[in-house]
């Protein structure tokens, strides 16, 4: 998962949902680890910062 979080932060900074699918196709749990590690900048945060509505919907949902 930690070799997973530098790109799901790169596509969230750049919108790309389908490298988001990629992602959760190789780890389906990917998102539920993140919850888990105190103080980190999820891809969800990363998204919104960066005004990318569609990835933190998909993200959301």
């Amino acid at each position: 998962m930690d070799e997973m979080l530098p790109s799901l932060r790169n596509s969230a900074a750049e919108g790309d949902v389908y490298a988001l699918f990629s992602t959760l196709a190789e780890d389906p749990f990917v998102l539920e680890r993140i919850d888990v590690i105190p103080f980190v900048t999820t891809p969800l945060d990363t998204a919104a910062s960066e005004g990318k509505i569609h990835f933190s919907k998909e993200i959301v949902t």
